[in-house]
């Protein structure tokens, strides 16, 4: 789906043709759709839970929105913590929050051939871009600004690929983790 001016461009992961309608990136993400997002500032978080997702940004700038919106990426990082993008599996069972971030004690079902590539994501509560119970996802070309606690966390996961990001820190001393991985095994970096 590729998302200018409040109008998309949306192209099924399934067979069709692309189709054009008023959208939000999360209505695309749920209906299973690929989004190519342009460059303009979006107050949002996204959930991607459908396999083979392609998120593209294009100069698309993620902040945080005025209202929150739950997802498992939500506590992630402790207490009141939000993810700007969280990549989630089905039926995740997660440890209490003690240091650092929640442990992925085990997943149902992972999502998969998940891809987030071009983005800006700046200044989330917790973590910028959140994977957790995913199999096969690639995190590349994108700028991580001012997350909180993490520029990216992978948690509970396979074969996950984090390549080319920036993360940036704009304040003054260090504050948070640039990259993390917990997974379950098979991380790039």
């Amino acid at each position: 789906m590729e998302i200018a001016d409040n109008r998309a461009i949306a192209t099924p992961t399934t067979s069709g043709p692309p189709r054009e309608y008023p959208a939000s990136y999360q209505q695309g993400l749920s209906r299973r759709y690929d989004c190519r997002c342009r460059g303009y500032l979006r107050r949002a978080t996204l959930t991607i839970s459908k396999d083979g997702i392609k998120l593209i940004g294009k100069g698309a700038v993620l902040v945080p929105p005025k209202k929150t919106v739950k997802n498992m990426c939500s506590g992630l990082s402790g207490p009141k913590t939000e993810a700007g993008i969280c990549v989630q599996g089905k039926g995740i069972k997660m440890d209490k929050f003690v240091i650092e971030h929640r442990k992925v004690l085990s997943v149902e079902r992972p999502v998969k051939d998940v891809s987030i590539i071009g983005f800006e994501v700046r200044k989330f509560s917790g973590i910028n871009i959140a994977i957790i119970g995913a199999r096969n996802t690639r995190v590349s070309k994108n700028t991580l600004t001012d997350g909180a606690k993490y520029g990216t966390l992978t948690a509970g996961s396979t074969k996950t690929a984090i390549e080319g990001n920036k993360v940036l820190h704009t304040g003054l001393g260090v504050q948070g983790i640039a990259i993390c991985m917990d997974n379950l095994s098979d991380v790039h970096v």
